[in-house]
């Protein structure tokens, strides 16, 4: 097998790469050397579709180290968007049951579940779904499940909340990551 020989000038590609992905990732710098250490491992898993005949070594280095870094926050960010929930303020049904509950609160809370239950019941099929999915689901599951595009639920999702507002409901509806 023959010897896999980098350009000198790609470990400094590594580290600066590395940098703008501890930085803009908001990790320590702790980490960086992982962060290294795997932009490194998929430079080397990368080099041996490296073609001399098709361009500069150190470009071909810079493309791979890039795609990497870039790759490595796409799936940092992905990861901190699963926890990003579209939710109905009044999902109070779901509380501890060891929690004390002040019963005037109690009492607004049921009639808010009805209200709430009310308009979902009384939704568009297409919307109905989004509004059930949003429960339970992140924005990119609910889209992935029901096979529609993230901007598509984004609109359906609007138009949502526009329901909501003509029925006085809208402050019961939160978002917390998007919509």
């Amino acid at each position: 097998m023959a010897e896999l020989e980098l350009p000198a000038a790609s470990v400094a590609l590594v580290r600066k790469h590395a940098r703008v992905v501890v930085g803009r990732a908001g990790l320590g710098a702790s980490e960086r050397a992982d962060v290294e250490q795997e932009l490194t491992a998929r430079l080397l898993g990368g080099w041996p579709q490296y073609r001399p005949a098709r361009g500069h070594p150190l470009v071909f280095c810079e493309v791979v180290v890039g795609r990497a870094a870039a790759m490595m926050l796409r799936e940092y960010r992905a990861t901190k968007r699963g926890r990003e929930k579209v939710i109905l303020a009044c999902d109070i049904d779901r509380h501890d049951p060891d929690e004390r509950v002040d019963p005037a609160d109690d009492c607004r809370g049921r009639e808010l579940r009805a209200d709430v239950a009310a308009e979902v019941a009384a939704l568009p099929r297409e919307l109905r779904e989004v509004a059930e999915r949003l429960r339970e689901q992140s924005c990119a599951a609910a889209a992935r499940d029901l096979g529609i595009s993230r901007a598509t639920l984004g609109r359906r999702v609007e138009r949502l909340r526009e329901r909501f507002a003509a029925r006085d409901l809208d402050a019961y509806l939160s978002s917390q990551g998007g919509g």
